[in-house]
């Protein structure tokens, strides 16, 4: 089901968790926090609803000074400056 990504032993737990939470901050938090606002949403009563807010979430991202950041990254082959705007 794609709920765990990694496994790891005790003793590497807090560098890992750590690891992954500045991997998190260090990316496009806007469209992130986009996407757990769809996540929280998918029990709308439509498929349609769920489709439309995504479809607006989609538009919003879009717009972001990260995701033209990011785009321009991707096409100068350079790791994105993200700034969560």
């Amino acid at each position: 089901m794609g709920l765990v990504t990694k496994v790891v032993s005790d003793d590497k737990l807090e560098q890992e968790a750590l690891a992954l939470a500045r991997d998190l901050a260090s990316s496009a938090t806007y469209a992130l926090r986009l996407a757990k606002r769809m996540f929280q949403s998918m029990y709308v009563p439509t498929l349609e609803m769920l489709l439309e807010m995504e479809n607006l979430a989609v538009c919003a991202a879009r717009l972001t000074h990260d995701h033209k950041e990011g785009v321009a990254a991707f096409k100068e082959k350079r790791p994105a400056r993200f700034l969560g705007k």
